[in-house]
């Protein structure tokens, strides 16, 4: 599961990068960086915080459409 190679939902939590982080069926979670959609398209900040925490197991390389 990535969220347990990123450690759990408690470390997700704990890294600062999102508002809102659920446990849900299975082990996944449910992510949300900010409480508001204008606190994410308002900044780089949140979403480079994101990025961040995540690049450990997104693909390597760019993004390209399908």
């Amino acid at each position: 599961m990535l969220a347990a190679r990123l450690g759990g939902a408690g470390a997700l939590r704990g890294n600062g990068a999102f508002a809102i982080v659920d446990e849900v069926a299975g082990g996944s979670v449910w992510l949300q960086a900010t409480r508001r959609w204008s606190e994410w398209a308002g900044g780089q900040a949140a979403v480079d915080q994101v990025f961040d925490v995540l690049a450990p197991v997104l693909p390597p390389g760019m993004p390209r459409a399908r």
